[in-house]
C-alpha cells in the first residue's frame, strides 16, 4: 500500500507542507532510501544538469528525471540481484569439479533463493514503474551518463511487463502444483498467504496480476497526464474501487486478518484521493485547505499505527502458534524415541530371555547325558 501511497502527492494538486513532509518520509521508507547517492551519480556518470518533472516530485525527493538518480539506494540492489543470480548459476554448473563451489551455492543461495528476489522486486514495483515512466517521458542522450540513464528507461518496460506476464505463465503452467513444498519454496512470494484451496483461476491469479498492472497504470497516468488532475484522478479512484471490489467478492486470502487489513488499506487509499479534491482549484479557502492537510496527515499516522499494531499482533500470535507447533512435534518426536527405545530394549530382553532358555535347556540336557552316562557305567 504504501507504493500507492507514495504516488498521491504526485498529482497536480497543491498539498501544504505538513502533507509533503509526512508524504516524503513514507516515500524514503517504501523506496528504502536512506543515503544520499545524487551527488555520487551526478560525478561518476556524468550527466548533464537536470530539473525536476514538477515542484511535487522535488517536494517528495524526485530531483531529476534521470532514471538511475531517482532510484537511489536501490539501484545498488538491482545491480546486485543479476550479480547474485549469475554467481548461484556459475557455481551450480561447477558443483561437481570441487566442493568449494557447491559450498558457495549452498552458503549464498540460502539468503538470495528466488523467493528473496522476487519479495525484493515486488515490494519496489511501483517506484520503479514510475521511475521509469519518468525517464521513458524525458530521454536525454546529450553526455554518456544521459545515454545509459536513457538506455536503462528503455529497457524498463521489459520488466514491468515481463515479471507480470511471467508470472500469469507460471500459474497456468502450474496452477495444480502451486501448494507443494518447492513450489513455495520458490515461488511463493507471488502467491502469499492466497487461498490455494479454492481451485479458482480467477480469484486466485487476479489479485497477484492485477497487484502489478495497477502500479503500471498508476505510474502512467500521473507522468503521461499531467496536465489536468482530473485525468489523474479518476484511474486512481477507479483501480481502488476495483481493487476494493475483488477483495470483497473473492475473499483471495486464507487468513481473515490478511482480508480486514487489505480492505482498511483500500478505504484508507481512496479517503486520502477524496482529500486530493480540496488541493485544487475547486477549493480556495486556506483555511479549509489546512484542515484537510491535517486530516490526511492524521489518516496517515493513524493508517501506519493500525498497520504496525496489527502486523506485530498477528506476528505474535503466529509465533505463538509456530511454537506450539514445534513443541508438538517436539513433544512427538521424544515420544517416537522413547517408543522406539523401549522397543529396542524389548527386543533384546526377548533375545536374553531366549538365549537363557537354551542355556538353561543345554544345561538339562548336558544334565541328562551324565547321568546316563553315569548309570551305563554303573
Amino acid at each position: 500500500m504504501q507504493q500507492i501511497l507514495i504516488l498521491v502527492p504526485m498529482l497536480q494538486v497543491n498539498m501544504p507542507a505538513s502533507c509533503n513532509f509526512i508524504f516524503s518520509i513514507i516515500f524514503q521508507i517504501a523506496a528504502f532510501d536512506f543515503i544520499e547517492t545524487g551527488d555520487y551519480f551526478e560525478e561518476y556518470f556524468e550527466t548533464a544538469p537536470s530539473e525536476p518533472f514538477n515542484e511535487n516530485f522535488e517536494a517528495i525527493g524526485l530531483e531529476t528525471t534521470y532514471f538511475i538518480h531517482n532510484m537511489g539506494t536501490l539501484m545498488f540492489t538491482l545491480v546486485a540481484l543479476p550479480v547474485i543470480l549469475l554467481v548461484l548459476w556459475l557455481t551450480y554448473l561447477l558443483r561437481d569439479s570441487h566442493a568449494c563451489f557447491l559450498r558457495v551455492n549452498n552458503f549464498i543461495g540460502g539468503y538470495f533463493r528466488w523467493n528473496s528476489t522476487i519479495r525484493v522486486l515486488m515490494e519496489n514495483y511501483g517506484l520503479i514503474s514510475l521511475v521509469s515512466m519518468l525517464g521513458l517521458r524525458h530521454l536525454e542522450w546529450s553526455t554518456p551518463g544521459s545515454q545509459i540513464n536513457s538506455a536503462l528507461a528503455c529497457a524498463s518496460p521489459l520488466y514491468m511487463i515481463g515479471v507480470p506476464a511471467w508470472a500469469a505463465y507460471h500459474f497456468y503452467r502450474n496452477f495444480d502444483r502451486l501448494g507443494e513444498p518447492g513450489q513455495l519454496e520458490m515461488y511463493g512470494s507471488f502467491y502469499e498467504e492466497l487461498h490455494l484451496g479454492s481451485k479458482k483461476w480467477f480469484a486466485f491469479v487476479a489479485t497477484p496480476l492485477f497487484f502489478f498492472v495497477r502500479r503500471i497504470i498508476l505510474a502512467a497516468t500521473i507522468v503521461f497526464f499531467d496536465q489536468r488532475f482530473f485525468n489523474q484522478i479518476f484511474p486512481l479512484l477507479a483501480l481502488s474501487i476495483v481493487a476494493l471490489a475483488l477483495q470483497i467478492s473473492n475473499r483471495p486470502y486464507q487468513a481473515t486478518f490478511r482480508h480486514n487489513i487489505e480492505l482498511y488499506n483500500e478505504f484508507t487509499l481512496i479517503i486520502c484521493l477524496y482529500h486530493m479534491f480540496m488541493f485544487t482549484e475547486f477549493e480556495q479557502n486556506w483555511l479549509s485547505r489546512s484542515i484537510a492537510g491535517f486530516s490526511i496527515v492524521w489518516i496517515i499516522v493513524v493508517h501506519a499505527i493500525v498497520n504496525i499494531v496489527l502486523i506485530l499482533v498477528f506476528s505474535i500470535k503466529e509465533s505463538r502458534k509456530n511454537h506450539r507447533e514445534r513443541s508438538a512435534k517436539l513433544h512427538a518426536k521424544k515420544e517416537l524415541d522413547a517408543q522406539i527405545v523401549k522397543r529396542r530394549l524389548e527386543r533384546k530382553t526377548d533375545k536374553m530371555k531366549s538365549l537363557f532358555k537354551h542355556k538353561r535347556s543345554a544345561q538339562m540336557l548336558e544334565g541328562r547325558l551324565f547321568q546316563m552316562k553315569k548309570s551305563d557305567g554303573v
